[in-house]
């Protein structure tokens, strides 16, 4: 599922520079042959071939012409080796600037690529301005609020996306005939935490941006409360607009999404089911990801102390 990477791509061309420098310099060397041997010939210090005499018409002139001439392109030659190597270290230095800026989360073994998006807003994960509260086991940062004010950003964000009350943008389509109570439900959740919605405006967004639709997902009730925990993360993939979502507690991976019949693992991967062209916020999924990747990781560097 995954697009190789730019690592991977750098090294393949950087094989093919170092391919065509490798042939440049057999052609210079070959070059070199030529004009020692047509030296030799012009100052008398070696005798004509059979084949010579022919290939040069036998006229001093003409040979220091063609002397001229490759002289001309072995410099030609030496200019274009010099130009591939230059290009072969700003790769280098390229490819050693792009292992640097790989998310210390490479070591969980089933996250999916962070988008190079995540990098501009990492710098701000551990502002205590930013930060989200912690909300252990509740997901719900809008429960003080007015139902009222909770129902209307519901179906705004449901008509936003052009869904029903029984669809999440994980699972899918859900059965909840069988299903009562706030546990098993479809709830529309927001990304970023109402409590910390004065730090929107870092986002250029605004204060009221709390209740834009573009703000919310419909979520199963389960998969609402594991994000606003950190435990799940959605990201943003430029080139598809696909919204993948990643399990990145392996706790929760046999856990029932409840209400939908699969579990944490079986979603852990698949990429968000929109029904139009519609999308929440980039810059704070990108943001809310790097957030929840750097905790998961640091937990799983506690775990191993």
């Amino acid at each position: 599922m995954d697009p190789s990477s730019p690592v991977e791509e750098l090294s393949g061309k950087l094989l093919e520079v170092k391919t065509e420098i490798a042939s440049v310099t057999r052609q210079i060397n070959d070059i070199e042959l030529k004009l020692g041997r047509l030296q030799y010939l012009i100052a008398g210090r070696a005798e004509w071939t059979y084949e010579e005499p022919i290939l040069f018409d036998d006229d001093v002139k003409l040979v220091r012409q063609h002397v001229f001439l490759l002289g001309h392109e072995k410099a030609h030659l030496q200019h274009q080796k010099a130009i591939l190597l230059e290009m072969q270290l700003r790769i280098q230095d390229e490819r050693i600037l792009h292992a640097d800026r790989q998310p210390s989360t490479k070591a969980l073994a089933d996250v999916i690529r962070v988008p190079p998006s995540v990098q501009h807003y990492h710098r701000a994960l551990f502002h205590p301005k930013y930060v989200r509260p912690p909300s252990s086991q509740s997901a719900s940062s809008s429960s003080s609020r007015l139902s009222t004010q909770l129902s209307e950003f519901a179906t705004r964000v449901r008509k936003f996306y052009d869904v029903d009350r029984s669809y999440c943008m994980v699972a899918g389509q859900i059965d909840l005939s069988d299903h009562i109570g706030e546990q098993h439900c479809v709830k529309a959740a927001h990304l970023w935490d109402y409590r910390c919605r004065k730090a929107l405006p870092t986002f250029h967004l605004t204060e009221q941006d709390i209740d834009n639709p573009r703000n919310g997902l419909p979520l199963c009730s389960e998969i609402e409360i594991a994000f606003g925990a950190g435990r799940v993360c959605f990201l943003y993939q430029p080139a598809t607009r696909d919204v993948v979502f990643v399990v990145l507690d392996p706790d929760i991976k046999n856990k029932t999404a409840s209400p939908s019949g699969s579990t944490f693992g079986d979603l852990h991967g698949t990429s968000l089911k929109f029904k139009n062209a519609n999308r929440p916020f980039k810059r704070l999924l990108a943001y809310l990801a790097a957030n929840s990747i750097a905790f998961a990781s640091k937990k799983k560097s506690k775990s191993k102390k």
